[in-house]
């Protein structure tokens, strides 16, 4: 809807100037909190003495910052009040001179760009600390993020924070995790590495829960369930197979599957447990 009233050229505002003690004089001091006020003329001011409002030019004169009546007062009259209209002037930024520090963030989303414009943030995921993966085991199965995260979720960038811990389900033993952040910028883990636990919920990361404890050597290990710490990954940090399910870094060096090829790998993935391997006659 266009605009109707006067033209924002002509924009202004009001301030109540400081009372004024009436005595035998027709001339007054205009102040506004005790600086002298100069009004641009008598029409911008608005005078009631005792109880009437003044007409400018007739009943007063403006010189400077002084009003003048047009004759003088007493101190039994009272000035009610003088308010002055102020000039607003209307300043154009000047390009280029809005920054981050001026937005608030999250507050421009996909639904304020142009058809066909590309978000720069389309995609976007950003750890504070490039050199380690997003996510940290706290307990056996428990974890939180393991650095500042920036992830884009359906247009919106979400800003978490370092220890943030994420939603875990009920543990299944030899399961693999997908890692999820929502519209709400909360993470939560699910079994379901299809359909998102929430709608327009972004996969972001994954890991796998044992079905025993890792062992700190080559050998050994027990049978109590854990999260395998070396199968966290995230979109930055992660082999470069296209399904990490079942795979854990070794060394540092490189990523292999946990359990032996099942007979379902097409479903499951090459790792997964407690399945008949591809020989058709063990179980993983």
């Amino acid at each position: 809807m266009s605009y109707i009233g006067r033209g924002i050229s002509n924009l202004s505002d009001r301030t109540v100037l400081d009372s004024i003690t009436t005595s035998a004089t027709a001339t007054y001091n205009l102040l506004l909190n005790t600086v002298a006020y100069v009004p641009s003329s008598a029409e911008s001011l608005t005078v009631s003495l005792n109880g009437v409002i003044q007409a400018p030019q007739s009943s007063y004169t403006v010189s400077g910052s002084t009003i003048i009546f047009d004759s003088a007062l007493t101190g039994t009259d009272v000035i009610d009040f003088i308010l002055a209209e102020r000039a607003i002037t209307l300043t154009t930024v000047g390009s280029g001179s809005v920054g981050t520090s001026q937005l608030v963030d999250g507050s421009i989303t996909s639904a304020k760009l142009a058809s066909g414009v590309v978000s720069p943030v389309y995609g976007l995921f950003r750890k504070i600390d490039p050199t380690v993966v997003a996510w940290s085991k706290t307990a056996a199965f428990t974890m939180e993020t393991n650095t500042g995260l920036y992830i884009e979720v359906n247009g919106d960038v979400k800003t978490i924070a370092s220890a943030t811990s994420i939603t875990m389900p009920s543990a299944t033993a030899g399961t693999d995790y997908a890692i999820w952040c929502t519209t709400a910028g909360a993470l939560e883990a699910t079994t379901d590495h299809v359909s998102p636990p929430s709608a327009n919920a972004r996969k972001v990361g994954g890991f796998h829960y044992a079905p025993g404890g890792n062992a700190t050597g080559t050998s050994g290990g027990d049978t109590t369930p854990a999260i395998n710490e070396y199968s966290l990954w995230d979109l930055k940090f992660r082999p470069t197979s296209s399904d990490p399910r079942g795979m854990t870094l070794v060394g540092g060096h490189f990523w292999s599957d946990i359990y032996l090829t099942g007979v379902d790998h097409h479903t499951n993935g090459t790792s997964y447990y407690n399945v008949t391997i591809a020989d058709g006659k063990f179980t993983t």
